[in-house]
């Protein structure tokens, strides 16, 4: 298993890599790869309670806060992204990816809850709530899930919906 600096490296490094893209890359995966960072973050944080450190994820935080202010944009509208691209029949395994990206925006959110980029990304729970929304109707139309990651917390109903 990683330790926790490998793992907040791995946020560093792929926060890194969307804030230095050239001009015209496509932005969506440089967005999706830095949440599946924090996603492995929390996932983590989740099957060793031990590995938590405050001071470890504020230096983060604070650490690569002018990064995202750089990309709020990008970050804000991502769950607009993953409706876009699974807004047909799930097939093999999209479920679980889409109930994952879900799952790295709330690890997201738990992140920067408190800090001051929080306050810069005003509509990023209304996006989410629309995310939320989408993966309730794929779900009343494809049935639920079960967890297939170990470490998701059990508040992340979304890998069930529409079972409870």
């Amino acid at each position: 298993m990683a330790t926790l600096a490998q793992v907040l490296q791995d946020v560093r490094q792929s926060l890194d890599a969307l804030d230095a893209r050239p001009p015209g890359a496509q932005v969506s995966p440089l967005v999706e790869s830095f949440l599946l960072s924090v996603y492995r973050l929390g996932i983590a944080l989740e099957l060793d309670p031990a590995l938590r450190d405050p001071d470890a994820l504020a230096t983060l935080v604070r650490d690569v806060e002018p990064a995202l202010r750089r990309n709020v944009v990008f970050l804000e509208s991502y769950p607009q992204d993953v409706i876009a691209q699974f807004q047909r029949v799930w097939e093999g395994g999209e479920r679980a990816q889409v109930s994952r990206l879900r799952s790295a925006l709330a690890f997201f959110e738990d992140l920067i809850h408190g800090a001051p980029i929080a306050a810069a990304l005003p509509g990023l729970a209304a996006e989410i709530a629309d995310l939320d929304e989408h993966i309730r109707r794929w779900g009343d139309r494809e049935g639920g899930l079960e967890v297939t990651d170990p470490g998701v917390p059990r508040s992340h109903t979304w890998w069930r919906y529409p079972a409870p």
